[in-house]
């Protein structure tokens, strides 16, 4: 198996709010401040210049002083993210119910995957006594590791292995090392996180400009290996 995608880790954004219904001004400027902040010092988005991101949201700033609400706000945010050219951050306003104290819900970067199998789960079918499909419908979620060490002890005596991961979106890097776990040595080398920093290693080196993260993951000496 081949990885052609290299997952970014974030840190958690965290921004005070008030904790009045108005999603005040001040409230805003203090998101955003941090999310520059994250996108600066941590974010590697292949091909699209993060220092632009700012200028860019300007042209949303109507719709960013019409949003009345943490929920509102992040919409439009995310909007403009997709817009930008960035698939892969959420700005995400938490549903959490606030503490007896009063401190405000959390605002927070997440990966997200774009698209949600009908089918949950990992679970496997019998071709013929000797061949069997495992199917993995992705590694977020749907995806418990129990059910998958449960599913590769009954057909352990399966001769031939199909991985049937059509539609699969991706998801937690955890799980799916875990998953390759169940099939890989566990000292096979099977990829890396490009980071903002590795990044900025790369086109140090003089190998490149950065932009391409299959030669940066190809380069950056540390690799990880199945759970």
């Amino acid at each position: 198996m081949t990885l052609r995608r290299v997952a970014i880790p974030l840190a958690a954004l965290m921004a005070a709010v008030p904790a009045y219904a108005q999603f005040t001004t001040e409230a805003k400027v203090a998101v955003l401040r941090e999310m520059d902040r994250v996108l600066a010092q941590e974010a590697f988005v292949p091909g699209v210049d993060l220092a632009e991101w700012r200028p860019f949201l300007r042209t949303k700033q109507e719709q960013l002083d019409g949003a009345e609400t943490p929920h509102a706000f992040a919409a439009v945010v995310n909007s403009g993210l997709k817009e930008f050219g960035v698939s892969h951050i959420n700005l995400s306003a938490s549903r959490m119910r606030r503490r007896s104290w009063g401190s405000p819900p959390p605002f927070g970067l997440q990966s997200q995957s774009p698209v949600r199998s009908r089918f949950r789960g990992t679970g496997y079918k019998w071709i013929d006594d000797k061949t069997v499909v495992v199917r993995v419908s992705d590694f977020d979620r749907g995806y418990s590791r129990p059910q998958a060490e449960r599913v590769f002890e009954e057909v352990r005596g399966a001769s031939r292995l199909v991985l049937d991961l059509r539609s699969n979106p991706g998801g937690e890097v955890e799980n799916m090392r875990h998953f390759l776990g169940l099939v890989l040595p566990e000292n096979q080398p099977i990829g890396t996180f490009v980071s903002k920093r590795t990044a900025m290693r790369y086109i140090a080196s003089g190998r490149g400009d950065g932009r391409d993260p299959v030669k940066i993951a190809a380069w950056a000496n540390r690799k990880f290996t199945p759970r």
